[in-house]
């Protein structure tokens, strides 16, 4: 008979990654924490980011970009192995044509066409984007599609928007946690409410 295991935290289950529990509990257990830890750092940013300049920073959308670029390509290199509605494909289309409408038209001089396309493409991806975050986060965050237990799917949410909503207080009022120097020594942009010096 095996040993009993000795030490401080021997018998926690946060410490030994849920192994000790039967398989089912284990696996909806770290799925829990998995896509609720995921969650909360992505939110935090894009929370935080919006409370000190007001704004979604360009690297959000350009991610939005990449993932889907990489699932319209990707649901053609699975093509008959996997069922997928034409429709749905097309969800992942505006922002792949909105980045090429872009690049084929800089900036300067656009006409009143352009411009109407150009508008008509970001109201595409103002409507696409909850779909396009909804089957981002079956494929990214399977885990919390599988939690069978309502009291966690709903605690990750809570729990979420909670680290949001704190991200952004923590960006509104960055100046009594952080210097303009803070910011500038990373690279970003100082916001306009920052602490010039000193203790923040």
């Amino acid at each position: 008979m095996a040993a009993p295991k000795r030490g401080l935290l021997a018998d926690d289950d946060l410490w030994s990654g849920f192994e000790h529990i039967s398989p089912p509990q284990n696996a909806e257990l770290r799925g829990f924490f998995a896509s609720t830890m995921a969650g909360s750092l992505y939110a935090w940013e894009i929370a935080y980011e919006f409370g000190t300049h007001h704004a979604i920073f360009y690297q959000r959308i350009q991610q939005i970009l990449v993932l889907s670029l990489t699932a319209l390509v990707g649901v053609w290199v699975v093509k008959g192995q996997a069922r997928i509605h034409l429709w749905l494909r097309a969800v992942f289309l505006p922002p792949v044509l909105l980045f090429l409408f872009r690049l084929a038209t800089p900036g300067k001089n656009l006409t009143q066409t352009t411009r109407i396309v150009d508008d008509g493409l970001v109201i595409l991806n103002v409507v696409a984007f909850p779909l396009i975050l909804v089957i981002l986060a079956r494929l990214l965050a399977p885990g919390y599609f599988a939690l069978r237990t309502r009291r966690l799917q709903i605690a990750s949410v809570l729990m979420v928007a909670t680290v949001a909503l704190i991200g952004y207080l923590a960006g509104r009022y960055n100046y009594r946690l952080l210097t303009c120097h803070d910011f500038a020594i990373t690279g970003a942009d100082p916001p306009t409410n920052c602490r010039q010096s000193g203790h923040p």
